[in-house]
């Protein structure tokens, strides 16, 4: 293996790809923004060029934040207990317990 090859390997064998679980936080932040933009200004939209969808998209973003609005569940805390609680016994955990009776 050549000195410039080495260096790659190691390169390779130093970096590791990290896996996102699809339930963490901010992912689900990520994906309900990307709905919420193709829902308001994509999916109806027609668009002549990039430049008219990337003002579109921006004018979507600059409205949002001139006029906010917080994201309302439509799932009680019961609810989703009980998602947990068949994912956890599905993977063979215990089921939660809340400490509060809903």
């Amino acid at each position: 293996m050549g000195e410039s090859n080495n260096g790659l390997a190691k390169a390779l064998a130093i970096s590791r790809p990290t896996v996102i679980p699809t339930s963490s936080s901010w992912l689900n932040l990520v994906e309900r923004w990307f709905g919420k933009i193709t829902a308001d200004c994509l999916h109806h939209g027609s668009f002549k060029s990039v430049a008219d969808l990337e003002k579109a998209v921006l004018d979507d973003i600059h409205h949002t934040n001139a006029n906010p609005q917080p994201f309302v569940g439509t799932k009680s805390a019961e609810d989703i207990i009980l998602k947990v609680n068949r994912d956890r016994m599905a993977a063979g955990l215990t089921p939660l317990t809340p400490s509060v009776k809903l």
